[in-house]
């Protein structure tokens, strides 16, 4: 929820305020909740880019949410994975090391806040945290005749009431 994640930003930020400075905290508070953009560009990708719309986006989430043990459910965020954390560290140490440090540390901060919400809804293994895990994954979910995309397609025409241009639905 984005509004949870500006505030946990605005938190975060006041409390490492005086170890960052004003430029850090900015990044900090920056990364915390532009992490977060994946799921719009989860949403586009997943509607063939034919619906830029981020207020149905936010529409199609509220009906993830709702449906979130769904057991066809498995979420992908590209931002979220290991893999990309590995890059923005391999940037800080040959590129820029406080400003990508300082990247990592805001994203960092943002995934203790969404590890510690799936736990508490008791989704701990609805998103996986790296692109290996996720293709494994579904495709384990697939030869046990659950469809994640399906899911998604489900989700979007619950949300705008027709489906993706050119696909159909499982329900």
């Amino acid at each position: 929820m984005l509004k949870s994640h500006i505030v946990a930003g605005v938190v975060g930020t006041a409390l490492f305020y005086p170890l960052l400075g004003p430029w850090k905290s900015s990044v900090f508070f920056t990364a915390s909740v532009l992490i977060d953009a994946d799921h719009y560009l989860d949403y586009l990708w997943k509607t063939k880019f034919a619906d830029w719309s981020p207020k149905q986006m936010f529409r199609y989430y509220d009906k993830v949410i709702d449906n979130r043990f769904d057991k066809r459910k498995l979420g992908f965020s590209i931002l979220h994975t290991v893999e990309l954390y590995v890059v923005i560290y391999l940037l800080a140490v040959y590129v820029h090391y406080d400003f990508f440090l300082t990247i990592l540390g805001g994203m960092a901060y943002h995934m203790i806040f969404d590890v510690v919400s799936m736990a508490w809804q008791r989704l701990h293994f609805v998103r996986p945290f790296s692109i290996v895990e996720y293709l494994i994954r579904k495709k384990r979910m697939q030869k046990m005749g659950l469809d994640p995309d399906e899911f998604y397609r489900d989700m979007y025409l619950l949300s705008v009431g027709k489906p993706i241009e050119g696909q159909t639905t499982g329900k």
